[in-house]
């Protein structure tokens, strides 16, 4: 990562102490429809991986216009020790007291990349331009991609992720991926939930739960409501409008746990509903899962 920093983006973080660094809030007056904490927050990671250390996202939504890219020795946190158990009013209004918020709208590319050595953790992920739709959902990549060795994904919320967590290789870094960890996930996956090949052993998903119905709010007439920058999309009734259709997508589509080649992988304690496939085992170009320890599920 770079490790000049520009002035333009630098007065929005700033380093509280060695190795430990924080982003601010942004300027007074910032128009939420166009503002990106894309430069901002992943300028905070590339200062951080010069030693090594912590990036620290206070409570507060944050629009990732594009992707973060981290890098080893860095880990960026947010507010929740645990993911929250439902997701709050507050995230679809625009404000947002306790969680760290990340709204995402890159169709590209993956939200988060984790090489070797990284983590992300305490965060709460929002697609605010996937709207409630049984035929035509946004195809939105990776919200997390891990590669390499020892990446970890932990105390994550995920709010309408399309595809949610890829475990693998990248052909610039061909080799398998050991050591990674995925726990305390909770929240709607609407196509891929977790998927892993090539990972040669010692990986573990613990504590992973994939609901259709997280994508709405508990317990105040389960609306879905988007940004209130969005006035082309007033709010619906989840339970009228949208979770039926959420649910017929995810029982056609969603492939909630897919394993290739993952060798002694560890998983307890996950579930899924509603899903096409609760477990899928599928022989990849890398071959196929051996030792698979303790998985359990309910769909």
């Amino acid at each position: 990562g770079a490790t000049s920093l520009s002035a333009a983006v630098q007065q929005y973080y700033s380093e509280e102490t060695s190795g430990v660094f924080k982003v601010l809030a942004p300027p007074s007056g910032f128009d939420p429809t166009t503002y990106d904490d894309t430069l901002a927050v992943q300028d905070a990671i590339d200062a951080a991986a010069v030693k090594g250390g912590k990036v620290k996202l206070p409570p507060r939504i944050y629009r990732i216009r594009g992707s973060l890219e981290m890098n080893p020795g860095v880990c960026p946190v947010g507010a929740r020790n645990l993911p929250p158990s439902s997701v709050s009013r507050d995230i679809h209004d625009g404000t947002d007291n306790e969680n760290t918020v990340i709204f995402a709208f890159n169709k590209a590319n993956p939200l988060f990349t984790l090489p070797d050595s990284t983590s992300v953790s305490g965060l709460t992920i929002y697609y605010p331009e996937q709207y409630i739709n049984k035929d035509n959902f946004t195809a939105y990549p990776w919200t997390f991609r891990l590669y390499g060795d020892n990446n970890t994904v932990e105390n994550i919320s995920l709010v309408n992720s399309y595809n949610a967590i890829k475990v693998d290789s990248t052909v610039a870094s061909p080799q398998p991926n050991r050591n990674h960890r995925i726990s305390n996930v909770y929240g709607c996956a609407l196509h891929r939930g977790i998927y892993v090949d090539n990972c040669a052993g010692d990986g573990i998903i613990e504590n992973v739960h994939f609901i259709v119905g997280c994508w709405s709010i508990k317990p105040k007439g389960y609306f879905y409501r988007p940004p209130k920058e969005d006035p082309q999309h007033p709010p619906v009734r989840v339970r009228e409008a949208g979770v039926n259709s959420i649910e017929q997508y995810a029982a056609h589509n969603l492939q909630a746990f897919s394993f290739g080649l993952a060798v002694g992988e560890q998983v307890t304690n996950t579930f899924v509903y509603t899903s096409r496939f609760g477990y899928r085992f599928f022989k990849s170009t890398h071959g196929t899962s051996s030792n698979l320890i303790g998985p359990t599920i309910c769909a």
